[in-house]
């Protein structure tokens, strides 16, 4: 059977279609690229932002089209569903034909044989820790399959962040157990030439508190960073509640795990931290930043933020700024708050804070973060650092010239371009560092 993938969302859809596609090709079924040549289409959904939920219905019309056309088209969904309610999202998309749990993709494969669509599934040769270690790089199989794969290590999140859809839609947190996601992280490495790993989860460092042994985020990173050809392990999202010592002590000493932590604050008021239910204060907030910082000095940080939250002031979005200057992470992600059905916040605060001035603090939040960004980033100029090569880029290419130029990663998650007259990829380059932007930097191999 030939299956086609749509995927939208966040780093966990990725990762969760990637796992799809894997059983399903170890069955014998062939990834096709565009759904006019399948006969299983999977939409991966997110349901997290309204417009993300308005282009899946948008695609659900067009593949409705296709399987008029063609009535044995195999339609399945999986991902995120709009309050978790599975049963009234198939009686709204009859033509989804199945909805695939992301944390049980085999499934897919039994709902075909029961079908008599495919084969019944044999899982007798999936026996991921006997494969072979990988002697060197394989070009070949990075090319294939891609330098950087996501590896979801806990689903769902116990939060209930007012603003946020998630528990509502991946459910309460659901660890995997870490045997289980190291085998996987194995065949990634060995099977498909990964080079590097990130782990995932809503709330990642909240990992194995769920689990009997309830194991910690900081021992499954330790027997990651053992595996034979895994040269990086990343993590994200992490919550400021969960960011123990242990594991902050993970990112300084294991030799694999990168320097880098993302750590959303959200807001710099407490009263709108307090409104937003996060847990934490401003304060609590920045003596964590001060403690990672003291034992992992040359640690990138980077974040998430809100702006216009119900009720917020600009007075209260003034402390935001202050978070952000006295900081100084490498990297923001800002977000304008928009109301989204399901979560607890439009029910008790209305929308209050215009639009006009929710982009006035998002511009002022983006500039004020490009000087930052771009001071840090200048500081690295004429040092050497170590990419992880992860492709060809175009950008900014010498037309007169028939060197290629190459994109990678620092470990503290840097994005450097540079010219190389080979094919670098998936290896872990030394650059000089040329010049610097905000946003990226220019090199020369060292």
């Amino acid at each position: 059977m030939r299956f086609a993938f749509w995927v939208i969302g966040c780093q966990m859809n990725v990762a969760d279609s990637e796992r799809l596609s894997r059983v399903l090709t170890e069955q014998g079924h062939v990834q096709v690229p565009d759904t006019a040549g399948a006969d299983l289409v999977v939409l991966m959904s997110c349901s997290v932002r309204q417009t993300a939920e308005d282009r899946l219905w948008g695609h659900l019309r067009e593949v409705a089209q296709l399987k008029r056309a063609r009535s044995s088209l195999v339609v399945a969904a999986s991902g995120c569903v709009s309050d978790g309610n599975v049963e009234g999202f198939l009686q709204r998309a009859p033509v989804v034909d199945v909805y695939v749990d992301p944390r049980q993709p085999e499934s897919l494969l039994a709902w075909l044989s029961d079908r008599g669509l495919a084969d019944p599934p044999d899982f007798g040769d999936l026996d991921l820790g006997a494969l072979v270690p990988r002697q060197g790089l394989d070009h070949t199989a990075v090319a294939l399959h891609g330098v950087s794969r996501h590896v979801p290590a806990i689903y769902g999140c116990n939060y209930r962040c007012t603003y946020c859809i998630v528990p509502y839609t991946r459910g309460p947190q659901i660890s995997r157990p870490v045997d289980e996601i190291r085998r996987e992280v194995s065949w990634l490495v060995q099977a498909e030439g990964a080079r590097e790993v990130t782990v995932l989860g809503q709330t990642v460092d909240a990992y194995g508190e769920d689990l009997p042994d309830q194991p910690r985020l900081s021992h499954l990173l330790e027997r990651l960073d053992g595996i034979e050809g895994l040269e990086r392990v990343r993590f994200l999202t992490s919550h400021p509640n969960h960011m123990t010592l242990d594991l902050i002590d993970a990112v300084r000493d294991l030799p694999h795990v990168c320097e880098h932590i993302n750590l959303p604050f959200q807001a710099g008021d407490n009263d709108v931290l307090r409104r937003m239910a996060r847990r934490y204060r401003s304060e609590d907030y920045r003596a964590l930043i001060g403690t990672i910082r003291e034992r992992v000095p040359d640690v990138s940080l980077s974040t998430d933020v809100i702006v216009g939250f119900p009720g917020e002031t600009a007075v209260q979005f003034e402390r935001t700024l202050e978070m952000l200057r006295d900081i100084e992470f490498d990297v923001v992600h800002v977000a304008m708050y928009s109301p989204r059905r399901g979560t607890p916040a439009p029910e008790v605060w209305p929308d209050d804070v215009p639009p006009p001035e929710k982009k006035r603090r998002r511009r002022a939040v983006e500039d004020t973060q490009r000087e930052i960004a771009l001071r840090r980033n200048q500081a690295l100029v004429s040092a050497v650092t170590e990419v992880l090569v992860e492709g060809p880029s175009q950008r900014r290419k010498d037309q007169r010239s028939t060197t290629k130029r190459w994109g990678g990663r620092t470990r503290t998650n840097k994005l450097v371009f540079f010219p190389h007259d080979g094919n670098p990829t998936g290896e872990l380059t030394p650059v000089r560092i040329t010049q610097a932007s905000p946003w990226y930097l220019d090199g020369v191999p060292a």
